[in-house]
């Protein structure tokens, strides 16, 4: 992932504005800070912040992390103990006087995820796509609706699901909201399956992620016109991080206005002003 410099008066407003540019939440940001601000006599600031972040890589947990503890049973380091000759379930119920426990069910191998492509090139970790599909299918199949799970890698560092049907609104909510919340929901479950960290997993249903950029592109064209024409700075409502890197990114493809984001989250908001 590509890094991103930012500058601004103070660290955070540069983070901030970096946060926006790459679309995701601090946790999931790698920052540098390259220069702080300087201030002068009476606090006045001669210099601005700079900084430089990227989306944090994601590595798998070593094989140490992943094995089992070992036992807290003290052993002497010069002896090994002795080995007991294997009983039948019956001889332990003989020796303990009772009834023979059931055998134990055997262990299921373990599946090698081996990665698959969508046709971009990119590899998409079969255990990652397994463990997302098994989710949204039971998601699906339990909301009785008609519905099919697609898989694709954005880029290297992002997979994207997304459920296609009809009469999905439901599984959407109100400003996304029920989407959000599916989404952090199958994230849990594929990171508990897989015990692996699995990058950036995002969730689109009904295609609301494509109309929502559509839409937020042309409200932004038309602002920006607006701008141009009056010559003053036009403060848009508060958004999400995603939502805003769609303004922030379609404003970079034009000219005559500069974009930034104020405010604190949930309510941070874009600024759209004269160039």
């Amino acid at each position: 992932m590509e890094w991103v410099e930012t500058t601004a008066k103070t660290v955070d407003e540069a983070t901030a504005l970096a946060l926006d540019q790459l679309g995701v939440d601090q946790a999931d940001a790698e920052i540098e800070v390259l220069e702080e601000a300087k201030t002068g006599l009476f606090g006045r600031v001669r210099g601005e912040a700079r900084i430089r972040a990227r989306v944090r890589p994601t590595e798998p947990r070593a094989k140490e992390e992943r094995r089992r503890p070992a036992s807290k049973t003290a052993k002497d380091p010069g002896t090994k103990p002795a080995r007991s000759p294997k009983q039948t379930p019956t001889q332990r119920a003989d020796a303990d006087g009772g009834s023979p426990a059931p055998a134990r069910a055997p262990r299921r191998p373990v599946k090698t995820a081996t990665a698959a492509t969508d046709g971009s090139g990119e590899a998409i970790p079969a255990d990652i796509e397994q463990a997302g599909r098994s989710f949204l299918e039971g998601l699906v199949e339990a909301a009785a609706v008609e519905a099919t799970v697609d898989v694709r890698a954005v880029n290297e560092n992002m997979i994207e699901f997304r459920v296609i049907g009809k009469d999905l609104g439901f599984l959407i909510g109100p400003k996304a909201q029920t989407l959000q919340a599916v989404q952090e929901l199958m994230r849990t479950h594929v990171h508990y399956e897989t015990q692996t960290a699995s990058g950036r997993l995002l969730l689109d249903i009904g295609g609301y992620r494509e109309k929502r950029k559509a839409a937020l592109a042309a409200f932004t064209i038309r602002v920006v016109e607006e701008v141009r024409a009056s010559g003053t700075p036009r403060l848009l409502e508060p958004m999400s991080p995603a939502d805003r890197k769609v303004i922030h990114d379609c404003v970079n493809d034009l000219t005559g206005v500069a974009s930034s984001s104020e405010g604190f989250e949930p309510n941070r908001y874009v600024v759209l002003s004269p160039a």
